[in-house]
């Protein structure tokens, strides 16, 4: 089986791996989150007014916490990557040298 290869470009997968490592670093932003501008009584002081900072302040929450999990997820997708270009780099190596 010498001289046969995977044509697999894991210089390809490196790059979309670095990519996706990119995204994950701007999903985490520069910092910590932001707290919500509304505050206080901020919209007056009647009972709708605060359900709506309340509301406000879970939605901005949740958002937060959702982009910090994307960036999780896309690191370890671009760890993923990273391997797997790694291991179709061996096999190659290995079949080439067969």
């Amino acid at each position: 089986m010498s001289g046969q290869t995977l044509q697999v470009d894991s210089d390809a997968i490196r790059r979309a791996a670095a990519v996706i490592e990119q995204a994950a670093v701007d999903y985490d932003g520069p910092g910590q989150p932001d707290s919500s501008p509304l505050a206080g009584g901020y919209l007056g002081p009647s009972a709708a007014a605060q359900a709506v900072i309340t509301a406000a302040a879970l939605s901005l929450s949740r958002a937060q916490h959702a982009t910090a999990s994307l960036a999780e997820r896309s690191r370890t997708m671009a760890g993923a990557l990273r391997t797997t270009a790694s291991m179709f780099g061996v096999v190659d190596s290995l079949i080439g040298a067969g």
